[in-house]
């Protein structure tokens, strides 16, 4: 497996950023410029939960999104995880150019089968002052169980656990069924065999008594069944004589019905030839009075004209108008004193300024008088001023002040007196304004009286001759009116007389359907009346067959009822003989279960041994494990360190890691600084080698709390791994044994 490209879209501080990992990388720059946030968002591409990085999307964003390509297994993938700040985050993976898989759960599933999350979380991905850590926690609490988990191993004892716990489970029910067996009594399964045995007997005995009852059954029936055929067709003699005689009763109702119809439909066409002339005398007085209707339209239309022409008051309209021309006139003259006023009230406003400013000026001048001391100058004359020439000074200044003052209130006095009269003469313009308007409106209204009368004399003078064209020769309107009623009342009277007429042909076609129906009614009746006198039915024997059919029925239910005891006694029996053989089998299902039960907890504790952590396959495997470690490990420290001394290097059953001299062994803490670099080094590429698909590591400042000496033997170290593998780190120093083909330098903010 090997890292391709990277790309960063508002991710931390980059807003777009391109990254070639393929030859590997070395990321350099200041602090603060982004440098780990490139290695975590490889990181956030491979890790099991997106929790903690929607920190890292830039600030303002509302979404950051990493892609990065890479080759595994010959294939090419490419996966795609975008963060957002109000959603969840979204995830693609392509193989080849081809989606196989779109969401956030199902990309996560595809990566853990190339590269186990776990994995590159504790190995290949180191932050930063966490480089060694790995050594120093295999001597902490929990440390065996860290590098287990790695192998695996810890899935085994888990097993171990589970089993068990299952074993536990299966004593306490063997436990249970233990109890249940010793609640049976020591004979239980002899006893109730015996009263098995009982139990047939009493059942064939019932059955014998059963069968012989069921045979008397058979007989009985028959007869009943004989009894009963008689009984029906009896019964259904009398119901054949009841529905005739109830047809006949029907039929004789319905020739009455007839008879009466036929009657009536004569009745009413004798009464049609009244109705036919009257109906043609009201049809015309109808046709003698059609024309009032009109007349009445046109006369009505002609009073309304009149009442609209009354309603249009012209001269009324014209009088207004001359009341307000005149109102115009006598109001002409207030808009030129308006604009009179108006400009004395300017010239006195200008000239009250003037005076006010003179006067501000004069007793600034008795200010500076008074406030004078010592020898000094007249701001006036600039002559040295002396204690008397100061007091004329002062009363020639309160002077000008007394006079600015009388000309300030005289200004005064006129403004206020123009301004009330300009208000009033102003109060008038807008009047003269307001009877202007309306003086237009009403010569407006003039207009269209005008036009309205003319339009109405017209029409006034087409319905008079529509008048004359329709005959009207004088009536009033109350004669037209009552006409128009007479002429309403005798077309209602018409159209019900239509109504009767319409009605006489299909009057006719009853008349002759009546008269069919009585004839077939009768026919009908003389039919059925033969057909009852024929019949030889006689009550008297459906009496006797019904009490020979009740005592044959009383007869088969006694003895059915006999056959029913015998086979509830039957069945009675073979339920308590069915109770007992479940109880035996009960009994005997618990004895076997116990005896299952017993050799399953034998069978699981053995094999259970199989997961024991220090007996079994966990201590097989982690013995290959370790021996492959050891040797991986002593091979690669052997590279990164060329001290003769370290002859080998491996682990205790303890999990410390020990280094073999001449002088003996030596542990781990006692080696230097620079060496437990090497050391930790030697053990991460060791575990990649066995656990990961590719030779890859991930490293954010492994420089950063090591001296100049330190980080020089880790950087010559690291060099060695990437020459043979894929390194990717970030250091923000230089180290002079480190210098990777390919360097990333962030420098702006």
């Amino acid at each position: 497996m090997r890292l391709n490209t990277l790309f960063l879209s508002n991710w931390v501080v980059h807003r777009e950023l391109s990254v070639d990992l393929s030859g590997g990388l070395q990321i350099e720059g200041r602090n603060g410029t982004g440098k780990s946030s490139v290695l975590e968002a490889v990181r956030f591409v491979f890790t099991d939960s997106g929790r903690g990085f929607k920190e890292l999307i830039r600030h303002g964003e509302r979404s950051a999104t990493v892609r990065l390509s890479f080759s595994a297994h010959g294939a090419e993938y490419e996966v795609e995880k975008t963060l957002h700040v109000e959603k969840a985050s979204t995830a693609v993976l392509l193989k080849d150019g081809v989606v196989v898989a779109d969401n956030v759960t199902s990309v996560r599933s595809r990566l853990n089968s190339i590269v186990d999350a776990g994995v590159f979380e504790k190995l290949l991905y180191v932050q930063q002052d966490s480089f060694t850590r790995l050594v120093e926690d295999l001597s902490r609490k929990g440390g065996r169980q860290s590098l287990d988990s790695l192998f695996g191993l810890d899935k085994l004892d888990g097993v171990y656990a589970a089993v068990g716990e299952d074993i536990k489970l299966m004593e306490g029910e063997l436990n249970s069924l233990q109890a249940r067996k010793n609640t049976y009594p020591a004979d239980f399964e002899e006893a109730l065999t015996g009263e098995l045995s009982k139990m047939s007997s009493e059942i064939s005995e019932a059955a014998v008594k059963r069968t012989a009852l069921e045979a008397d059954l058979v007989g009985v029936k028959e007869r009943f069944a004989e009894a009963d055929v008689k009984l029906r067709r009896l019964e259904s003699e009398e119901r054949r004589v009841s529905v005739l005689r109830e047809r006949l009763s029907a039929a004789r109702e319905k020739k009455q019905k007839a008879d009466s119809e036929v009657s009536a439909c004569k009745r009413r066409i004798s009464e049609m030839a009244v109705k036919r002339n009257e109906f043609e005398r009201l049809k015309s007085e109808a046709d003698s009075l059609d024309k009032v209707e009109h007349l009445l339209k046109l006369i009505e239309g002609k009073r309304s004209l009149d009442e609209r022409r009354g309603n249009v008051d012209l001269e009324g309209i014209r009088k207004k108008a001359a009341v307000l021309g005149g109102e115009v006139a006598s109001l002409a003259g207030f808009e030129v004193r308006f604009r009179e006023l108006d400009d004395e009230v300017k010239s006195a406003v200008s000239r009250e300024a003037d005076v006010k400013a003179a006067l501000e000026g004069a007793k600034k001048r008795l200010l500076a008088l008074r406030g004078i001391e010592g020898v000094a100058k007249c701001p006036t004359c600039g002559q040295p001023l002396s204690e008397g020439h100061l007091l004329d000074e002062e009363k020639k200044v309160k002077g000008e002040i007394s006079s600015f003052e009388a000309v300030l209130n005289e200004v005064s006095g006129r403004l206020k007196s123009a301004i009330l009269m300009r208000s009033d003469a102003e109060s008038q313009a807008n009047l003269l304004t307001r009877k202007r308007g309306a003086l237009d409106e009403v010569r407006r209204e003039i207009s269209c009286a005008e036009s309205l009368l003319n339009e109405i004399d017209a029409e006034s003078k087409r319905a008079e001759e529509a008048l004359v064209e329709s005959g009207y020769d004088g009536q009033s309107v109350d004669e037209i009116k009552a006409g128009v009623r007479k002429l309403h009342v005798i077309k209602g009277n018409l159209n019900a007389l239509s109504n009767d007429l319409a009605a006489e042909t299909s009057l006719r076609k009853e008349l002759t359907k009546a008269e069919a129906e009585s004839l077939a009614a009768s026919s009908e009746a003389a039919s059925l009346e033969a057909a009852v006198a024929s019949s030889v039915f006689n009550p008297d024997d459906v009496l006797a067959a019904r009490r020979r059919r009740e005592e044959l029925l009383e007869l088969k239910y006694s003895v059915e009822s006999d056959v029913a005891g015998f086979k509830e006694r039957e069945l009675s029996l073979r339920k308590e003989a069915d109770r007992a053989r479940e109880k035996i089998a009960e009994f005997r299902g618990v004895v076997g279960s116990l005896a299952g039960l017993e050799k399953r907890i034998s069978l699981f504790r053995r094999a259970r041994e199989v997961y024991h952590s220090d007996k079994g396959l966990p201590r097989f495997l982690r013995t290959q494990f370790m021996g492959r470690l050891n040797y991986l490990l002593s091979r690669y420290f052997g590279e990164f360190n060329e001290n003769p001394r370290y002859q080998d290097v491996f682990f205790s059953e303890d999990y410390e890691i020990n280094l073999k001299t001449p002088g003996g062994l030596l542990s781990a803490h006692q080696l230097s600084g620079g060496e437990k670099v090497q050391l930790a080094l030697a053990l991460r590429i060791a575990l990649v080698d066995m656990l990961s698909p590719a030779r890859l590591l991930i490293l954010d400042e492994p420089f950063g709390s090591l001296d100049v000496e330190h980080r020089e033997i880790l950087g010559c170290a690291l060099s060695r791994v990437a020459e043979n593998g894929q390194l990717i780190l970030v250091s923000h120093v230089h180290v002079d044994g480190l210098d990777l083909s390919k360097k990333l330098v962030l420098e702006s903010y």
